[in-house]
């Protein structure tokens, strides 16, 4: 059997709301499958508020352990820390995606992020994760009209790369939501590594960045 593993990490500044912290599982045969609240249905990290921890199996995935943090249980700028080792069990294209939410709200604004990703599939199986910041403040706010997708990526082979994301003017509170999605084709089954970590620049680096963006302005206006 080939095992998928996928950690994802984010930081980003957050108030002490922690209205929404959830996750869904959903194996693409007939909907979600699992829901875990924080404190609530389905955790299995009772007791610890800002955790999160599910094992179990789904049709045609014999194994999953998914573990996420959110604040309060990470301190500082952190919103989660996830990781997720699936392993497939059949070659039928029904239900050849699994598909893991995780979302909070009453996040505050920012002025960047920075995002470190690698996608390292080991099959012709592919990996994907998605980024998306609601200003309505919803749970799961994705593809709505107050939604911005803020970074993506697919990938069947091995790459990676660090992003910044420009400050989004969204005004607090709002949620993040992560969606990742695993599939294994007929007659395949996904073997990944993937690891996602956003963190918050230093000072030093968003200096950095503004005079490099000052220059780039001077440059252009010589040149006018």
């Amino acid at each position: 059997m080939k095992k998928l593993i996928l950690a994802l990490a984010a930081m980003a500044f957050a108030t002490t709301s922690h209205a929404a912290f959830k996750m869904t599982i959903d194996d693409g045969i007939d909907g979600v499958d699992v829901t875990v609240i924080d404190e609530g249905i389905g955790d299995g990290a009772l007791g610890t508020t800002g955790a999160l921890a599910w094992v179990g199996a789904l049709t045609n995935w014999n194994l999953i352990i998914n573990t996420a943090a959110s604040k309060p249980e990470l301190l500082g700028n952190s919103l989660f820390n996830t990781t997720i080792n699936a392993t497939s069990t059949t070659d039928d294209p029904l239900g050849a995606d699994l598909q893991v939410m995780v979302t909070d709200t009453g996040f505050t604004t920012y002025s960047g992020l920075i995002l470190d990703w690698t996608l390292n599939p080991a099959t012709n199986g592919t990996a994907s994760y998605e980024v998306w910041l609601d200003t309505a403040d919803s749970e799961f706010g994705v593809g709505c009209g107050t939604c911005t997708l803020l970074s993506s990526n697919t990938s069947g082979s091995a790459t990676g790369g660090t992003d910044f994301i420009g400050g989004t003017g969204a005004v607090a509170p709002y949620s993040l939501t992560y969606v990742i999605t695993l599939n294994h084709p007929e007659g395949d089954r996904v073997d990944a590594l993937v690891t996602d970590k956003m963190r918050v620049p230093e000072p030093s680096m968003l200096a950095l960045l503004s005079a490099g963006l000052i220059g780039l302005g001077v440059a252009a206006r010589r040149r006018a």
